[in-house]
């Protein structure tokens, strides 16, 4: 429950209730046993939840530059097609 509960925090919108969650267990526990395993799992795997990916960051520097409509387009379709076959991006040279 608490692994369950670690990603719908991260990934919904509106993560269920902590209540909700306790209601469909068979075997209930307390709110704090939940929280305590959460924090476990959070410090296991060190806060990281994810890794940066170059789409992340495309859409980070479109917003800091947003006069760059069309690369940014382009650069958004090659990362696109980057995801389906990763030689097209194999021998490009970091920025």
């Amino acid at each position: 429950m608490a692994a369950v509960l670690t990603v719908s925090k991260y990934e919904d919108i509106i993560p269920p209730s902590l209540d909700e969650m306790i209601k469909q267990m068979k075997k209930p526990c307390t709110w704090e046993q939940i929280l305590v395993l959460e924090n476990q799992i959070l410090r296991e795997l060190g806060f990281t939840l994810t890794v940066p990916t170059s789409f992340r960051f495309l859409e980070r520097f479109s917003r800091i530059s947003p006069k760059y409509n069309s690369a940014m387009d382009y650069a958004e379709f090659v990362i696109e097609l980057a995801n389906y076959d990763f030689r097209i991006v194999f021998d490009l040279t970091p920025s």
